[in-house]
């Protein structure tokens, strides 16, 4: 199972970022994962004149069985 993770920085001031983790997951291929990522990266930036952020990195982690 893998969890989506998107690093995001504020257009105008790039080292003030965080990270975002989705929701929706986990995933259970890594394929999935980057799937949903590039999902999110395209509403982030659809929604970029509001909310000011701009995707930066991600990643699909392999989640830990507890």
């Amino acid at each position: 199972m893998f969890e989506a993770f998107i690093l995001v920085c504020m257009i105008h001031q790039p080292s003030m970022c965080t990270v975002m983790q989705d929701m929706w997951g986990p995933y259970r291929t890594k394929i999935e994962c980057t799937s949903r990522i590039n999902k999110m990266k395209r509403d982030i930036l659809s929604l970029s004149e509001v909310t000011y952020l701009i995707p930066k990195d991600s990643m699909c982690r392999e989640k830990e069985s507890t």
